[in-house]
């Protein structure tokens, strides 16, 4: 749990939702922990936080499978930048809607595959996940096109494909 992360850009869009019947499942450690609890205790949505220590990598999908959108909110500092974002990929194969920042990379891996807030924008990221929580056919929508997005552009086969093609250029043949 870092603040280069934009988690609390991701409480604060929380907040702003109706979410009496809406839970917010943070994995993760770390001593940014403690600044997000008084986040959310501030904005008196503590109870709906649940927080999951890192899990193994195996166990990612488990999570991710849980949940009805996962968000990337990522924000840019001098001396870091999402550069890709392989959480957004494994969401995109589990079938689940993808929300990411504008940060760095995430704009790419997302696509028209899912949505994307401006870096550090509660009121928009809020806006993002109303979407997805209230339109059915964008959901779904989303839900194919991560789907398909993930199990074309980033399976090993495509990217030793495309790396091979960049080292050809390289290579001026």
């Amino acid at each position: 749990l870092l603040e280069m992360k934009g988690l609390s850009t991701l409480i604060k869009a929380f907040s702003l939702l109706e979410h009496e019947n809406l839970k917010l499942l943070l994995v993760g450690s770390g001593e940014y922990k403690d600044k997000m609890l008084k986040i959310a205790g501030d904005l008196g949505i503590s109870h709906n936080l649940i927080f999951t220590d890192s899990v193994p990598a195996e166990d990612v999908p488990k999570y991710i499978n849980c949940m009805d959108v996962l968000v990337l909110p990522s924000i840019t500092t001098s001396g870091w930048v999402e550069f890709f974002g392989r959480v957004l990929v494994e969401a995109m194969v589990c079938r689940v809607p993808v929300i990411g920042s504008s940060s760095g990379e995430i704009p790419n891996v997302v696509g028209d595959a899912g949505l994307i807030f401006h870096e550090g924008d509660e009121r928009d990221l809020k806006d993002k996940l109303d979407m997805v929580i209230k339109d059915v056919d964008l959901r779904q929508s989303l839900i194919e096109k991560g789907y398909d997005r993930a199990t074309s552009l980033f399976i090993w086969e495509s990217i030793g494909k495309d790396t091979y093609t960049v080292y050809k250029e390289l290579m001026g043949y």
